[in-house]
């Protein structure tokens, strides 16, 4: 079954100068890659979609912070403490490590 965020956009034909299907919003008109991503975060961020869709589509997990999504999670067993879209927070006796690598080609 697909995901309903899918009902609002519309799916577009091959668009000169894209590899990707594209997907157009019902309410701004805006193309967006056909991922699952670009749609919940078209979806989220779109100034014409109204609070209440939003609500429908996010639950409980949506709270209207100047048109951002809020999630909190209250579970102190787990390292992380609490999220948000913007930070995450972890106890003092718990370190956070995050790292990236990359390869390049040298000749």
């Amino acid at each position: 079954m697909p995901d309903p965020v899918w009902i609002h956009f519309i799916q577009l034909e091959h668009v000169v100068g894209f590899k990707q299907k594209r997907r157009e919003c019902k309410y701004c008109e805006s193309q967006i890659n056909n991922s699952l991503r670009a749609a919940r975060t078209h979806f989220r961020n779109c100034d014409l979609v109204t609070s209440e869709q939003k609500k429908n589509y996010f639950g409980d997990l949506y709270e209207e912070n100047n048109s951002n999504i809020s999630i909190n999670i209250s579970d102190t067993s787990s390292p992380v403490v609490s999220t948000s879209a913007s930070a995450l927070v972890a106890p003092t006796n718990t370190s956070l490590v995050i790292s990236t690598s990359s390869t390049s080609n040298k000749k």
